[in-house]
């Protein structure tokens, strides 16, 4: 009798862990998914040009603003992140520089239709050097965040876009130096 009730006792245990190994193991690869989901969602959300390589900071910065005024939008702002870590450190850092923009009637037209919207103001470009030393512009592709808002009234959809395209010019021609 010792011996059955052993026997069950671990049959029971290793029924018990099996299932909790497999439950872990589901847990898991469901996280894992999920991780490379986020990863996917991230890359998609991300538009990235590289720079001419014969393009100076300068020359990026000239061919953008010429752009930004041609398509009557506003630069709001700049945040030169290295050149602050730089003076607060005291030690050289990689260039990163973000260009701030906005059209103020497409802003509060998102806005008034939902206010969760009014987190893509302003619309931000990046300048980013890498490692190694190659610079790269980037952007929220704000397209793939309006495919998940098919409720999102026709105009606001629209003007939205427009926007997304007005980046992408800005972009391009900080990317080739061409304007």
């Amino acid at each position: 009798m010792k011996k059955q009730l052993l026997f069950l006792l671990l049959l029971v245990f290793n029924s018990s862990f099996a299932i909790t190994t497999e439950s872990k193991l589901n847990t898991a690869i469901s996280y894992i998914s999920s991780a490379i989901d986020d990863i996917s969602s991230v890359r998609n959300s991300v538009i990235k040009m590289p720079v001419s390589p014969n393009l100076t900071i300068e020359n990026v910065e000239e061919a953008m603003s010429s752009v930004v005024t041609e398509l009557m939008i506003m630069a709001v702002g700049e945040l030169p992140l290295s050149e602050l870590v730089e003076l607060q450190t005291g030690k050289k850092q990689r260039f990163l520089k973000v260009y701030q923009y906005a059209k103020p009637s497409y802003a509060v037209d998102w806005a008034r239709y939902n206010p969760d919207l009014s987190v893509l103001l302003p619309h931000r470009i990046t300048l980013v050097e890498t490692n190694s030393g190659e610079f790269w512009l980037m952007a929220l592709n704000m397209r793939s965040l309006i495919n998940d808002y098919d409720s999102v009234p026709l105009n606001v959809k629209e003007t939205l876009l427009q926007m997304n395209d007005s980046i992408m010019a800005i972009m391009s021609a900080g990317a080739t130096g061409d304007f």
